[in-house]
């Protein structure tokens, strides 16, 4: 029903309603909704958004974050309150209405703020709604995106997107094995006697620069038995992202609870669907990981999707300038140490395969990694600020974004 009726909300029942909403608004009538903060930025309701784009102008926004219900306290659930003006022609701005007022009410002060003065107590920013719809003119998938400096979305007009052909980046699922419990298991509980019979399986898991998995896949026969499981169950026998098995690569987690992180596949691994990877043939893999972790990429990817939930389709859309070959070879060197840094870090987890340091000789090792990692993330972030002609005050801002300080 709600694909033949709301081409544009069929994903969702809430986006439906929305949908409908927006038919039975009167001329200059108004709507304000609250509803999930991907709504404003994931691909599948770019339709939607294009339908209230063309009927309707966006008069407020109030970014609300996580924690704005008791019963949905988790960082999975971010939601926006936005409120739409009817125009009285599709396609038309009401004269006077070209501003929009944005409030946020992230933190726990704010939101008792809000809770008991009401939200127009909380400061805001009123940008002209002609730069809202030039941001989302600008970026694949038309988000909306009304905390997006005008330096930052520019840059989707003025460079490729991260996986094409101009920049020799991939970007492919990982393996979904359709029963992890069957095919896998953790190290600790692999016998010597059956050891050849696996291979490392790197799943999930927030680290950044590098991070050895403590899981092991069963492979025989070139998978032949997760081939045929697949099968059984409707999947395909080719496996997603096989061609890239065991191959040198950059792996993020699909979840990330404090942003966006990325690391290197762990050494001769298959790669889980929770772990989409990159592999590339032109550019040096080590600055790719470091242009993943800087902060501007953490920025534009809080922007595209401001969810704990990264899609490989987020990472797609990043704007890639291909660096000169001094700083491709800066950066790379950069995030070379940063995962020495990492690998030194693990023998500290006892969750870790590495693990061999107890933990009171561990403090004070742990003190100088980190502190030596924070100096090579900030001249990473120099380098990537400068490479794209980031001026100082958007710099600022970025930096202190929450999804980048995280």
């Amino acid at each position: 029903f709600l694909r033949e009726h709301y081409r544009g909300g069929h994903f969702d029942l809430y986006a439906a309603f929305l949908e409908l909403g927006v038919r039975l608004m009167a001329e200059s009538g108004v709507m304000a909704f609250i509803c999930q903060q991907s709504f404003l930025s994931t691909a599948r309701y770019e339709q939607l958004r294009c339908q209230l784009i063309e009927r309707c102008s966006p008069r407020s926004i109030v970014l609300l974050g996580s924690g704005s219900f008791a019963s949905r306290p988790g960082e999975k659930v971010s939601n926006v309150i936005v409120c739409w003006q009817r125009k009285s022609e599709p396609g038309h701005n009401r004269p006077g209405d070209d501003r929009v007022t944005v409030y946020k009410s992230l933190t726990r002060a704010e939101k008792n703020r809000a809770g008991e003065l009401g939200i127009k107590s909380l400061s805001s920013t009123s940008i002209a709604a002609q730069e809202l719809m030039a941001a989302a003119e600008a970026i694949p998938g038309r988000p909306l995106v009304p905390t997006c400096p005008r330096p930052v979305w520019e840059l989707f007009k003025k460079y490729p997107a991260l996986s094409s052909q101009e920049t020799g980046i991939v970007l492919t699922n990982g393996l979904f094995t359709c029963d992890n419990k069957r095919f896998l298991k953790h190290f600790r509980d692999l016998g010597d006697q059956e050891r050849h019979l696996y291979v490392p399986y790197d799943k999930g898991g927030g680290r950044k620069w590098f991070s050895t998995t403590p899981l092991y896949l069963r492979w025989v026969d070139n998978g032949e038995e997760i081939r045929c499981f697949r099968e059984q169950r409707g999947q395909a026998r080719a496996l997603p992202g096989e061609r890239f098995y065991f191959q040198t690569g950059v792996t993020y987690s699909y979840i990330g609870t404090k942003g966006f992180k990325a690391r290197l596949l762990s050494p001769g691994s298959i790669f889980d669907i929770a772990s989409s990877a990159l592999f590339s043939s032109k550019v040096n893999l080590f600055y790719v990981l470091g242009f993943l972790n800087s902060a501007l990429v953490r920025f534009i990817l809080g922007q595209l999707n401001p969810t704990v939930n990264f899609q490989i389709g987020d990472l797609r859309r990043v704007p890639f300038l291909h660096p000169p070959a001094s700083l491709e070879s800066e950066v790379a060197d950069l995030a070379y140490g940063a995962v020495l840094l990492a690998k030194e870090a693990e023998t500290c987890d006892p969750d870790s395969p590495r693990y061999k340091h107890s933990a009171e000789s561990c403090r004070g090792m742990l003190e100088q990694l980190d502190s030596a990692e924070a100096e090579i993330q900030q001249k990473i972030d120099r380098c990537i600020f400068d490479l794209y002609a980031i001026a100082d005050r958007t710099r600022n801002e970025i930096l202190d974004d929450a999804w980048v300080a995280n």
